[in-house]
């Protein structure tokens, strides 16, 4: 008679083919030895992803990246470091059982805590989780490229738009899956880039600076546009990027304007960021922002109708965070008052809790300044008689702003701009409202103005 087989079983499910075949490739025969290790049994593992397993997207949670037990995310976020030994993964693992998705868990999530707080990376922001439209459909398809292939095409990529369009998501997810690939990762902004420049200059530590700054495979750099102006800061980044170019690393730059409209950047750094591929994202078009807040829904495991839906789209047009946000206050809103979800429920949420962007309201100092800041021309010139062309087209935004955003008449409008009459401001007003309809470049302007002004 054979002998019983005394083997334990473990399925590991993880997210994708990709992290299934490197985990069953690397990672398997070490894991399986640490098992027996603990248990004194000899273990067999089974590496399977979730479509394998014949579930529904619905009982997947669409745009869910990092399920709760899931041991592929341990090997995602760790492999950017130095992999783990098998005596520190020993050291870490506890073992509760048989068959049982809880055997890597406080590993999992000590891990993942210390990887996520060193690389920055959303574990939200992942390419399922983007949603695909028109208005950022070329620079989704650039990002996947370079994530595929990491430094054989478009190097560097830099993408560009609005606050709360998604770059920073398409930012994140090249670095997931660059990570997942065993790719040295860094994500920074410009902000911190300049504090730990300013730090390795104070302390005489520029070499690790450079060492840990050139040494990764992708750098992911977002809002690149507050180096401009911050000589030291434009020096080294100028430096570091022909390093990493040189060596065929992956760079990917993110700013709220394309490289020309950076003004005070360095010309031969503003040259070197039109390289590769410049890929702009556009306000999302509304069919877009509806598959979003139907996405965020469904995560969310609440049930809104289309109607509602529709509504909060049409009154969100320009940023995808405040898409959400006003889905989580709406949810919220119900649940306070307890109430069934209907149209004059959104519609007071949307009242009560103060988003009723249509009805938001600025003064007109904040929106001259922001124009003048925005455009870099001085209050003076904005509000003077100068005929200068890169002075007329930002007075003219600001009297379609004003016009917009504020409860003031033509002829008040007219008076802060040095006494004009009503009809030129009509006259302004008419000709930017024609040219935001045909031309994106300056609608993109208007709508950085906008985020920029709802910051304040």
């Amino acid at each position: 008679m054979a002998p019983q087989d005394q083997s334990l079983y473990f399925t590991l499910e993880v997210a994708s083919s990709l992290a299934r075949d490197v985990i069953s490739t690397r990672w398997r025969r070490s894991i399986e030895d640490i098992l027996m290790d603990l248990t004194g049994q000899p273990v067999a593992i089974t590496v399977t992803n979730y479509p394998d397993d014949g579930l529904s997207e619905q009982d997947m949670h669409p745009g869910t990246s990092l399920p709760t037990n899931n041991a592929a995310t341990n090997y995602a976020y760790y492999t950017h470091m130095d992999i783990p030994t098998k005596s520190a993964m020993h050291n870490q693992l506890r073992f509760v059982g048989p068959a049982s998705s809880d055997v890597l868990d406080e590993w999992e999530n000590e891990q993942r805590a210390n990887i996520l707080m060193h690389n920055r990376l959303n574990p939200r922001y992942t390419f399922e989780a983007f949603i695909v439209g028109n208005s950022n459909r070329l620079a989704h398809a650039a990002s996947l490229a370079v994530a595929e292939a990491p430094g054989e095409s478009y190097n560097p990529l830099f993408l560009y738009g609005g606050v709360g369009l998604g770059k920073t998501h398409l930012l994140h997810a090249i670095g997931h899956q660059g990570v997942l690939t065993g790719l040295a990762v860094l994500y920074v902004s410009s902000e911190q880039f300049t504090n730990e420049i300013i730090n390795a200059i104070r302390y005489r530590t520029t070499e690790e600076f450079r060492a840990k700054y050139r040494s990764v495979d992708i750098l992911l750099v977002d809002d690149i546009q507050f180096i401009a102006g911050k000589e030291s800061t434009e020096e080294e980044f100028f430096h570091t990027f022909n390093s990493l170019h040189e060596m065929s690393k992956q760079i990917v730059i993110c700013s709220d304007r394309p490289p020309k409209a950076i003004v005070s950047l360095e010309e031969r750094l503003r040259s070197r960021f039109e390289w590769g591929l410049i890929a702009d994202i556009q306000p999302p078009d509304l069919e877009t922002r509806m598959a979003i807040l139907r996405v965020k829904a469904d995560l969310l495991r609440y049930r809104v109708p289309d109607d509602i839906i529709a509504y909060i789209a049409g009154r969100v047009q320009t940023n995808i965070r405040e898409l959400e946000g006003c889905l989580n206050r709406l949810m919220a809103y119900q649940q306070l008052h307890r109430t069934e979800l209907t149209m004059d429920v959104a519609r007071a949420a949307m009242t009560s809790l103060g988003n009723d962007t249509r009805e938001t309201r600025l003064n007109s100092k904040q929106i001259v300044q922001a124009v003048a800041e925005y455009y870099q021309i001085s209050l003076d010139a904005m509000c003077g008689k100068q005929r200068d062309k890169h002075i007329v087209m930002p007075r003219q935004i600001a009297m379609y702003l004003l016009r917009q955003e504020t409860e003031a008449s033509l002829l008040e409008i007219g008076q802060l701009f040095g006494g004009r009459d009503h009809s030129t401001v009509l006259h302004a007003c008419e000709k930017i409202d024609r040219e935001v309809n045909i031309n994106p470049s300056l609608r993109r302007e208007i709508v950085a103005i906008r985020e920029q002004l709802l910051r304040e």
